[in-house]
Order: C-alpha cells, then structure tokens, then sequence
C-alpha cells in the first residue's frame, strides 16, 4: 500500500487551512460590505458556518432580489455539440436579472418558497433554489449571514451549473451586496466559473403561507432515507471486505 510521507501529509493540510482562511478572508464582513476584493473564486468553504460561528440572531422573512453580473471563466465551449453562436455564448456568461424570490426561515434553514426550475426571462438559464443555512460570525457587525444554494439550469436542455450565494441581514434589510460563486457543472458543452459581488435587497415581509413551507419541509427531511458511512457495513457483516467496495485509486 502507498503511503503518504508525514512531511507532505502535514503541508497539505496546512495548505487547506490556509486556502480556507484566505477564502474567508475575501468575503469577511469589510468586503461584503464594499462590494470589492472578490477577484476569483474561493474555496466554497467561505460559504459555510465555521467553528467561530454562533446560532442567528435575526430571522429571514420576505424577498431577496440579486442583479448584476459575476465574473465569468470559461474553462469549456464546445460551440459545434450545440451549435450556437457567439451571441449566445456571451449570454450564457450572465445570470437572470429577475431574481425575486421569497424566502422563510426554520431555525438555521432558509428555506426557499418556491423550488425547482423556476421561469425566467433570460434566454439561456432558470435558478432552482434549494434551502440553505444562516448563522451569526463574530466579526458582522450583528447582521446574520445566509447562503442559498443554487443551479442555474438551461432551458429545455440538461446543462446545469452549481454554486451557492451569500449574503448578510438584520431586521431592516441586507447589505448592498451578496457574494455569488458557481464551482461546478453536468455539462458535456459548457464548463465555466462564475464568481464576485452582485447588487442584493432584501425587503422583511410576511410570507403568507410560512408555517404550511415549513410543516412541508420538515416532513420532507423526515422521509429522507436515512444514511449511515460504508463503515458502519462491519457491524452488520463482521466478514465484509470493505476495500472490494472502494472505488477508484485511494492514491490518487
């Protein structure tokens, strides 16, 4: 079996400590606020709680509307799977100008009120929101942070790409920008990053059906499978091989 020397064990993970630092570090509470210093894309750990990180104290109800647009690199366009044409490629690199969603909030979920491709006026991609989390970190100032995750989808086809936003609220509204990244894609045709500040509003308001969002989301969790690690196979099957059942080189 290949093992890893110490030495380089060590220094990659000092390297991760410090790759999450440093993508904390781009969207603390001074960059959020001033909308400057997001100049590429971040280890998505920045858009989680940490172990600093403390239960909200503000609570999300109402709208969040987002514009503007990331920055974009294209890493794959395969213009000849799809066919289309320069135009269209210049649109894929935005983002819907029409995001306007409502949102509640279940003790550290945010939940979006409407899930699944959702319709939208641009040419190529549509958002699916998905709940997400809110926290309180030491250094906001007593806003609340939260992050939604999303896809973006395109219309009538199954290129999708993932990424999630962040943004920081208190009961009067939000600060004037939300950080957006998307890392990921299933897409044979298109691969891109997009990441940077966009313009966010979040405007408090009763969601009418709140308790009926939440009810519904609970049961849902409540229905999932449930999950256990491959390790947890030898309590049950003392005699199991669990190596037979990795996949792909653990070396690699």
């Amino acid at each position: 079996m290949h093992r890893v020397p110490l030495k380089v064990c060590v220094a990659m993970l000092l390297l991760l400590c410090a790759t999450a630092l440093q993508a904390r570090a781009t969207l603390d509470f001074k960059a959020m606020q001033s909308g400057r210093g997001y100049r590429s894309s971040v280890d998505l750990s920045a858009f989680a709680p940490d172990d600093k990180s403390m239960p909200a104290t503000h609570q999300f109800e109402g709208r969040l509307q987002l514009s503007g647009e990331p920055d974009t690199r294209t890493l794959l366009a395969d213009t000849d799977f799809l066919g289309f044409t320069k135009a269209d490629y210049r649109e894929a690199r935005t983002i819907p100008q029409d995001f306007d969603y409502a949102f509640v909030q279940d003790k550290d979920t945010l939940i979006p009120v409407r899930r699944g491709p959702i319709p939208s006026s641009h040419a190529w991609w549509e958002f699916i929101l998905e709940p997400g989390k809110v926290w309180d970190e030491p250094g906001d100032q007593g806003y609340t942070r939260a992050a939604i995750p999303f896809s973006l989808a395109q219309k009538n086809q199954n290129c999708t790409s993932n990424g999630v936003l962040m943004l920081l609220f208190n009961a009067q509204g939000a600060l004037a920008h939300a950080a957006f990244q998307v890392s990921s894609e299933t897409c044979r045709y298109l691969h891109m990053d997009m990441w940077g500040f966009v313009q966010a509003r979040y405007t408090p308001g009763v969601v009418s059906d709140k308790a009926a969002i939440i009810a519904a989301y609970r049961t849902e969790l409540a229905s999932r499978v449930p999950t256990r690690p491959l390790s947890a196979l030898k309590a049950d099957y003392p005699d199991i091989d669990l190596s037979r059942l990795a996949i792909g080189d653990p070396a690699g």
